[in-house]
């Protein structure tokens, strides 16, 4: 998936450079075909969905699996296409990188240690590493994940059941799509300062902290002063008449106009925390999906060997 995608990517920012309006909209619909028919709303973009044997090898079975790559392309073709002329897949950049992008990340092996074979006595080669292995791995992004299951079975490879995969490919992938997301999530327009993607940031500008999945609250710092803070409400709040907002502001639309700001000004929006479990439908596999606002908090049936949102614990449904 991951060479057709970034492919698509390409011929997007040709076909605008070019004006060529036909080839945009087939590969619009190519996108919105690959978010709507293929993936999961959180974000598993499908790396294969052939889970058939390989003709040429006996035995070999492509597990059915996402990769950070995957997630990374369908991310900045959403963001190119928010930032012309499509505005709300902006949402999508916040949905996959508040849910899957963060949970592809590995940034505590405490849930593998079970896992995590006893490599004691033996020594690195020029082709595999034994020392320290975790440690080493921290901040790494994971190259293939089941919507419920952060490892993957390869035995048909001749690897393990449960395996962390953490390609080189896949971890300047995630890079790329963290900087995506950081860049849509607040963007300066002239003199105005405008929040579009409910994600806990900081740059020269903001300072901003999103609660969820525990509370329902956005807070904003100010730093640098602008004529006009604009919020921009998510697509997962439907009455944006529930928010509560500690200072005056003017609701347009989904947007909420602050007027000026000074640098270390603050502001912050409560608003209920919506739990919900959607049954989804993903790569023809029936998945049981529990969001608190706009992040997921857990997805069943349960993994066996690491769920995929074991940082957002929660039971499972009944």
């Amino acid at each position: 998936m991951h060479s057709r995608l970034v492919i698509l990517l390409g011929l997007i920012k040709y076909a605008w450079a070019t004006r060529d309006r036909d080839l945009l909209d087939w590969c619009t619909r190519a996108y919105l075909f690959v978010k709507e028919k293929m993936s999961s709303p959180f974000g598993w973009v499908p790396e294969s969905l052939d889970k058939g044997t390989d003709p040429g090898v006996s035995n070999l079975v492509y597990p059915l699996r996402d990769e950070t790559c995957g997630i990374s392309d369908m991310m900045q073709i959403a963001a190119f296409l928010a930032d012309h002329g499509r505005p709300e897949e902006r949402f999508t950049v916040g949905r996959y990188g508040a849910n899957q992008l963060f949970a592809h990340q590995l940034i505590d092996f405490t849930p593998f240690a079970r896992l995590i074979g006893d490599n004691t006595g033996r020594v690195d080669t020029p082709q595999t590493s034994y020392r320290n292995m975790p440690e080493r791995c921290l901040g790494a992004f994971t190259a293939g994940t089941y919507p419920n299951e952060l490892t993957v079975d390869l035995r048909s490879f001749g690897g393990p059941e449960h395996h962390i995969d953490a390609a080189g490919c896949c971890g300047p992938a995630g890079i790329k799509a963290l900087c995506v997301l950081w860049r849509e999530a607040v963007q300066r327009k002239q003199d105005s300062l405008h929040i579009n993607l409910w994600v806990s940031l900081e740059n020269d500008d903001v300072s901003v902290r999103c609660e969820e999945p525990v509370a329902g609250q956005l807070h904003v710092q100010v730093k640098q002063p602008c004529e006009e803070l604009v919020v921009h409400v998510p697509d997962y709040i439907k009455d944006a008449a529930e928010l509560a907002v500690d200072r005056k502001y003017v609701l347009k639309e989904r947007e909420l106009h602050l007027g000026r700001m000074r640098g270390g000004e603050n502001v912050t929006v409560t608003y209920p925390l919506v739990e919900r479990t959607n049954v989804e439908w993903i790569a023809g596999e029936e998945f049981q999906v529990r969001w608190r606002g706009g992040r997921v908090v857990g997805v069943w049936p349960p993994a066996k060997g690491c769920a995929t949102y074991w940082w957002r614990q929660c039971q499972p449904p009944r």
